[in-house]
């Protein structure tokens, strides 16, 4: 029997070898390694256990095993049999084959392009970044990192732009205006961290950097290989996108194994350097030996065989490894080189490309980030509109900007982390996953646009030619498909709404599988049983009436547990089980409904009560500070407008509703109407900045004079449609860059 032990992992306690004493028999081996036979034992203890209990791909299988065997392997054996021998090895056995059959997939992220992929960031200039955010200490820095001044912003942009400094000049290619906007990005940088200087295991990253030699023919001049650190670029303290990219896909996958694999040569052309077997059939043999067969063959082979080219995978059992995104970023020498052929064949060289990965490894849908290119002459922009259009024409193909960052030969340290980070926010835009953001963002308060980060298709059907206007729906039939929507364990439907009848039972949104409805002063939603009426479906009524006057906010969570309502951030108390979640079909309506719809959310995962709660909490997509005016602290909104009030004003009187409403009504036909905001800028009047004029303030004076007991019998009547439109344009007033655009006295009302 074990007696004593102390906990220790395993690995570390048969690193040592045999103990050479026993509580028993202190000066001799002896009980399970104190034997010849019991020193095979430790062999095969030690043959299994520790590769097993050192790899990183099976947190749970590792933590059981460890657990398992520090019952019977202890870190100071006092007293030991021969009976636990068949045990340990079986438990060894056990695990390792537990280990094997439940590894987790490595994902794996392919980076190619020219010399801005392969990396020219200088380490040194990285840590003056770091140093300035107080992220990592120079101290003898001559100016101190910039940390006397308190801006953040103006920490990094004063840093980038010593990067430029020759001592009497700025180098060709700084201007402040990109510096500025590095500035901006690299002190809002979700991964710009201390962090980035130590070896980031997770994070495996081998890089192929091919020189061109005199004859055509390509040169391996480099390849290194390890945890994700400066280091990867063309020189060990060089680094490029794949330090940020590494990192921004780290934090989005904090669980899983990742390998950044690149393939570059500095200075190469896709006309001749890069030409894909279908750019051959349409173009002919390329006159110098073309990357793209090195490209495919890295992959596989990686894919095949990870502990040839990464030490971290020698030994153990091979991981799955699956392909999960393409990452493209070169130009520079299709602008520069070839006069304009290797430009005017961009498009169609880049496009053959793209398809010709996805065909040879295998993966139709590989989502693909295409940095642009960067320099601003003519053959710059054929380049620049040929990546847009492959971008916009290539299915899961997406393309981030870089010519606002620098604009000659190489990008600096500061442009290389926001370009990595760019890449790595586009790619996870792209894929289906549950995310904090929403899979469909529609405000509705400057038209049926999608603001969501997605290729969702959004159509529009209007009765007879009628202009509904927003966020008005009852002429209207909004058809949403989503643009990829897996079987997924969740997902929340959120908008906010003013019904226009309160007789009324109908729809308000329909899919195959599920219905929300308004049933008179109620909202329902049902999930229908096999796709028509005719099955059994759940009936949902809530206990709260809904407003007529102001908003009301309504979210659906259908995950594992249950299916429930939310009417303004109050769970509904009849909340169902499910056993099916079936209302992830990509197809979906909203409308016509007699009433006002905005704010439409979906997201893939389950929202806490919380955040639904924070949804709903003021009801209107007005950004405007919480409170604007810290005496009046309560809000009630509709679409576009907000009174703010304080205790001794009650926001359930009716003439408080019809104020509000009567509010509202001039607004959309000051902005729908007559147009008396820009209409090119809508969205910064009504979404932005600008709209924070839209909340009035409640004040004894305003509700003695002004909040009255409205009737809506006669509504233009002239001292309330006098009022109103009064007031109103005074919120904008100052804000309509020395123009007013009213046509005439004339009013009409939807």
């Amino acid at each position: 029997m074990l007696v004593k032990h102390t906990a220790a992992p395993v690995a570390a306690v048969v690193g040592r070898g045999p103990k050479k004493y026993s509580r028993s028999n202190p000066g001799r081996r002896s009980g399970f390694f104190g034997t010849p036979k019991g020193f095979d034992n430790y062999r095969i203890l030690r043959r299994f256990a520790v590769p097993m209990l050192q790899m990183p791909l099976c947190t749970f299988t590792e933590t059981a095993c460890k657990d398992a065997l520090s019952t019977v392997v202890p870190n100071n054996i006092e007293e030991v049999s021969m009976k636990p021998r068949f045990f340990v090895l079986m438990i060894v056995i056990v695990c390792a084959l537990w280990s094997a059959s439940s590894l987790a997939e490595v994902k794996l992220f392919v980076l190619a392009g020219q010399s801005n992929m392969e990396g020219h960031a200088q380490r040194g200039q990285l840590e003056k970044l770091l140093c300035a955010l107080e992220e990592f200490e120079l101290p003898e820095d001559p100016k101190g990192c910039y940390r006397d001044l308190e801006d953040r912003e103006e920490r990094m942009f004063e840093t980038v732009s010593d990067f430029y400094w020759t001592g009497e000049k700025y180098a060709y290619g700084y201007e402040e205006w990109q510096a500025r906007i590095e500035g901006r990005e690299l002190a809002a940088s979700e991964v710009l961290r201390a962090a980035m200087l130590q070896p980031l295991d997770a994070v495996q990253t081998i890089s192929f950097q091919y020189r061109r030699q005199n004859d055509g023919s390509t040169r391996l001049e480099r390849r290194p290989a390890g945890g994700l650190t400066s280091g990867f670029g063309n020189r060990n303290s060089l680094y490029g996108p794949e330090l940020s990219l590494g990192h921004i896909l780290h934090q989005a996958f904090p669980k899983d194994e990742i390998i950044i694999l690149k393939v570059v040569q500095g200075g190469s052309d896709l006309h001749e350097q890069w030409r894909s077997p279908s750019a051959e059939a349409r173009l002919g043999a390329a006159e110098q030996e073309s990357l793209y067969p090195k490209l495919i063959s890295h992959v596989r082979e990686l894919i095949d065989n990870p502990g040839q080219f990464l030490p971290k995978y020698a030994s153990g059992p091979k991981p799955e490894i699956v392909l999960e995104a393409f990452f493209w970023f070169q130009g520079f020498n299709d602008i520069v080189a070839g006069g304009t052929v290797f430009a005017d064949h961009y498009e169609a060289n880049l496009s053959d490309l793209l398809n010709d990965v996805r065909s040879d490894l295998n993966a139709a849908d590989l989502p693909v980030v295409i940095g642009q290119s960067a320099p601003d002459s003519p053959n710059g922009l054929k380049v620049q509109e040929a990546q847009a259009r492959v971008a916009q024409n290539l299915p899961h193909c997406k393309i981030i900007v870089t010519s606002d960052l620098s604009n000659y030969f190489h990008f600096d340290s500061g442009s290389h982390i926001i370009i990595g980070e760019r890449m790595g926010k586009a790619h996870l835009g792209d894929r289906p996953q549950s995310s904090a953001e929403p899979i469909l963002f529609m405000p509705r308060l400057t038209g049926d646009a999608d603001f969501a980060e997605a290729d969702n298709k959004i159509s529009i059907n209007e009765a007879s030619g009628q202009s509904t206007g927003y966020p008005d729906l009852s002429l209207k039939t909004i058809a949403v498909e989503l643009a990829s929507q897996p079987r997924l364990a969740a997902i929340t439907i959120s908008f906010k709404c003013i019904p226009g009848d309160l007789s009324y039972d109908g729809p308000i949104f329909v899919n195959k599988d599920l219905h929300i409805e308004q049933a008179g002063a109620y909202l329902r939603s049902r999930i229908i049983n096999g796709g028509d009426f005719s099955g059994e479906d759940i009936l949902l009524n809530e206990s709260a009436g809904l407003k007529t006057r102001s908003c009301n906010h309504f979210a659906l969570v259908i995950d594992a547990e249950s299916h429930r309502n939310y009417i303004n951030g109050q769970a509904a108390s009849n909340a169902l089980p499910v056993d099916d979640v079936r209302i992830v079909d990509i197809l979906g309506s909203f409308g016509p409904w007699p009433g006002e719809l905005w704010d439409i959310r979906m997201y893939d995962r389950a929202l806490s009560a919380d955040e639904i709660a924070e949804l709903a909490e003021r009801c209107t997509e007005i950004p405007v500070p919480d409170p604007p005016n810290a005496e009046f602290p309560k809000p009630l909104c509709g679409p576009y407008i907000c009174l703010w009030g304080n205790d001794e004003v009650d926001f359930n009187e009716e003439r408080f509703q019809y104020y509000l409403h009567a509010q509202d009504m001039v607004y959309r036909h000051n902005i729908f109407t007559v147009e008396m905001y820009p209409t090119g800028r809508l969205d910064e009047y009504v979404l932005n900045e600008l709209a924070g004029g839209r909340n009035l303030m409640m004040s004894e004076g305003i509700v003695r004079t002004f909040v009255k007991d409205w009737t809506f019998d006669k509504p233009l009547k002239r001292e309330n449609a006098n009022f109103w439109v009064h007031e109103n344009f005074h919120s904008f007033q100052g804000q309509l860059e020395g123009a007013t655009n009213i046509r005439g006295n004339k009013f009409s009302w939807r």
